[in-house]
């Protein structure tokens, strides 16, 4: 795993991610893209994945990352299940679209 303690000391200093693709890959527009987001969840349908936890808490999820068009629907069936309030940390792993890295980097 490849980590940069100045992309750590980043990361943990703000609680929201800047929004690196927006006007590209989801709306740029907040209530527009609230909207979007509102509508991806409310036509997935709860409980359609099933866990394999035998609590049926949700443990991890696989999903897309495309933008927002292409997956968001995809993705809504997975998030829906998500009770935030149980959610205590998130770990995100992706590949890098723009640069070889031997390894990963956290975000």
């Amino acid at each position: 795993v490849v980590f940069r303690q100045s992309l750590a000391d980043a990361t943990m200093a703000t609680k929201v991610r800047r929004p690196l693709h927006a006007g590209s890959w989801y709306s740029d527009d907040r209530d527009e893209l609230e909207r979007q987001l509102a509508s991806f969840l409310a036509s997935a349908q709860p409980g359609t994945l099933k866990t394999v936890a035998p609590s049926g808490t949700l443990k991890a999820l696989i999903g897309p990352h495309a933008g927002y068009s292409y997956s968001g629907k995809t993705a809504a069936y997975g998030y829906v299940d998500i009770d935030p309030a149980q959610v205590t940390k998130i770990f995100l792993l992706g590949p890098s679209h723009h640069v070889y890295l031997d390894g990963c980097a956290l975000s």
